[in-house]
């Protein structure tokens, strides 16, 4: 694995699975309400929408480090290189395009339950991408980091590790990103460090742009204007 590594001391892979998995389970995250966690809402709201898509992507890779050693191999490979590209299209989003992940393979309830959240994490990601930080709308950035720090809580809630991660975070970044009215590409991005305070490579370490399905190529990025792309000299 690569971008969820670093959660592997936590043990959250090799927890029982405690939680209850079915086809309506991902909708709930979907379509949840501010008014039914305000304490969660209010926190979220005092941070900026850039550093709210990083906690979308963190939250994604708590979940899918959750049932990676349970489902689909192939379908963990994919969430990771969503990953990735989610955290590349944070610096730029010109790097990433998130498609939805397909949803048309049968599924009996006992892969439902390791393949469903990853499925639910990372198509709320990409929707946090294509219809949040991509136009600019701090709505939806907004709504999906809700309900993925909820998923999250949700499949991870029993690890010691989660339960001081999340709090923690949310603090921190209130500080460091404070919530801005400027627009969404003005505002001052996070970084891993901000998710991974002891210690984090740069975004761009690792990325394998020829291996992964949704990161665009140096000469597609370089078409598209931008300078240096992965940090290349330009």
């Amino acid at each position: 694995m690569t971008r969820v590594d670093h959660l592997q001391p936590s043990g959250v892979a090799q927890m029982a699975l405690d939680f209850q998995w079915d086809v309506r389970t991902g909708d709930r995250f979907m379509s949840v309400r501010a008014e039914d966690k305000p304490k969660l809402a209010d926190a979220i709201g005092a941070i900026n929408d850039r550093a709210l898509f990083g906690l979308t992507i963190a939250c994604t890779e708590w979940t899918v480090a959750r049932v990676s050693e349970r489902a689909d191999a192939a379908k963990v490979q994919d969430a990771l290189w969503r990953i990735d590209a989610a955290w590349a299209g944070l610096i730029d989003a010109r790097y990433a395009e998130l498609p939805e992940p397909d949803d048309s393979e049968e599924e009996t309830a006992e892969s439902l339950a390791v393949n469903g959240p990853i499925w639910a994490a990372t198509i709320m990601m990409g929707d946090a991408f294509v219809d949040g930080l991509k136009p600019g709308h701090p709505v939806v950035i907004f709504q999906v980091a809700l309900g993925l720090c909820q998923l999250a809580e949700y499949v991870c809630g029993r690890s010691p590790a989660f339960k001081s991660w999340l709090p923690e975070t949310l603090r921190r970044l209130q500080q460091t990103h404070p919530a801005d009215s400027k627009p969404v590409s003005e505002q001052k991005p996070a970084t891993l460090a901000d998710f991974r305070p002891a210690g984090a490579p740069s975004i761009f370490e690792g990325l394998e742009p020829g291996q992964n399905p949704y990161l665009r190529s140096a000469a597609e990025l370089r078409q598209a204007g931008v300078v240096a792309p992965y940090g290349d000299s330009p």
